[in-house]
């Protein structure tokens, strides 16, 4: 039987990152599933404590829930070019650019996000959210591998 787990429970069951840990009772707990060897989805649902102004999600909450979920489609890529690696590797989001092209209303989400462009420590993507199959969203970003002394030990702050 294939694991229905998404890519943040069966790699990060501990991370309390805000945008998709599953260890964070009060984030957001985006869950990625892969599509292809560099493509991953995520259904999601916004309620009434992600609004903006009106009946529509915060653009904020859409930028974390963005980088959160690209990002994570960039270490499946990684992962995937390199089956040996043993664990996933650490990633730092370098730059993204939103473009909002529709107001994006509260309730049922699907984040799409794909690697355009793998090198050696970096990598290119862009993704969108969608509701009701439009277009709301669309994001570019680049991510890079930190070198082995940037690395900062993780410390979890209570």
């Amino acid at each position: 039987m294939a694991d229905s787990r998404s890519f943040q429970q069966r790699l990060y069951p501990d991370l309390r990152c805000f945008g998709c840990g599953p260890a964070n009772e009060k984030g957001l707990r985006i869950n990625s599933f892969p599509t292809s060897d560099r493509s991953m989805v995520a259904d999601w649902i916004a309620g009434p404590e992600h609004q903006a102004g009106g009946p529509w999600i915060c653009g904020g909450v859409l930028g974390t829930i963005l980088d959160c979920h690209t990002a994570c489609t960039v270490i499946h890529a990684l992962m995937m070019r390199d089956p040996t690696l043993a664990t996933p590797p650490v990633l730092f989001t370098k730059e993204y650019t939103i473009r909002f092209r529709n107001p994006t209303p509260l309730g049922p989400v699907r984040v799409t996000a794909t690697v355009t462009d793998l090198r050696q420590r970096s990598a290119s993507a862009q993704a969108t959210v969608e509701s009701d199959g439009r277009v709301c969203v669309e994001f570019t970003g680049i991510f890079v591998l930190p070198q082995p002394d940037e690395v900062v030990a993780d410390q979890a702050i209570e």
